[in-house]
């Protein structure tokens, strides 16, 4: 007899669609909450459901679909995972050392997400403003590239703990291709039904809702975010 699926997928997209709805903290929590209790009722496993929602939450918070409200609110909402033991164990970062190493990690999953076919050592040069022929005929540029890429090594990810790990190199990625694939379908059933419509638009439009004034900085990067989803959904239609 085969055990039964955990639809971890099915809850992911659940709760990216709803808090695409721009729900309340209060309303976001409690449907957290609600999905936390099905999962336990499904699954018999409280501790990973729990870890799962929390991972879930933290990377739609990363990327801006929800506030820090929202999150709060769900932390208290769910059972609070068992205690960890006090003191910091030897091997542990300071913590502006683990914040560095985090946001490090966090923008190599992000533009490895938007960029597929990027590499390490390509994602490092970028990062350091080498160029291929300086990382090529120079000797210190070549070792500041490879001391970069020893903070990207899976044995270097020990900093983070599993539920932040499965955020970052699951959640994360999904969650962000999923949103920028909702914006460029959205752009092109728009596009379908006005030809005349222009991409700044569309953003202007889909930015609507934002109280005060859209700065310019906003659009481009709204702009951005649609091109990105353009080509993802390429891809994903593609494959």
């Amino acid at each position: 007899m085969t055990s039964r699926p955990t639809p971890w997928g099915a809850v992911s997209k659940y709760l990216a669609d709803f808090a695409d709805a721009k729900p309340s903290a209060a309303d976001y929590a409690m449907k957290v909450r609600k999905v936390f209790d099905m999962l336990v009722e499904d699954t018999g496993d409280a501790a990973g459901a729990g870890e799962f929602l929390l991972s879930h939450v933290s990377a739609q918070h990363q990327l801006s679909i929800i506030s820090a409200q929202h999150c709060e609110l769900v932390t208290e909402l769910l059972p609070k995972p068992p205690a960890r033991k006090r003191g910091r164990p030897k091997e542990a970062l300071g913590k502006g050392t683990y914040d560095e190493k985090y946001e490090l990690y966090l923008d190599w999953r992000y533009e490895k997400t938007i960029d597929p076919s990027l590499t390490k050592e390509q994602f490092a040069k970028r990062r350091l403003g080498i160029t291929d022929e300086e990382h090529k005929d120079d000797d210190q540029a070549h070792m500041r590239v490879t001391a970069f890429l020893q903070n990207l090594k899976p044995a270097r990810m020990k900093y983070l703990d599993e539920g932040q790990r499965g955020a970052i190199d699951t959640l994360y990625p999904f969650v962000l291709t999923q949103d920028r694939m909702r914006f460029a379908r959205g752009w092109r059933e728009a596009k379908q039904g006005n030809p005349a419509l222009t991409k700044e638009e569309f953003v202007r439009n889909d930015l609507k809702w934002t109280v005060g004034e859209i700065s310019e900085d906003i659009i481009r990067q709204q702009l951005e975010y649609l091109e990105q989803g353009e080509k993802l959904l390429a891809s994903s239609e593609r494959g």
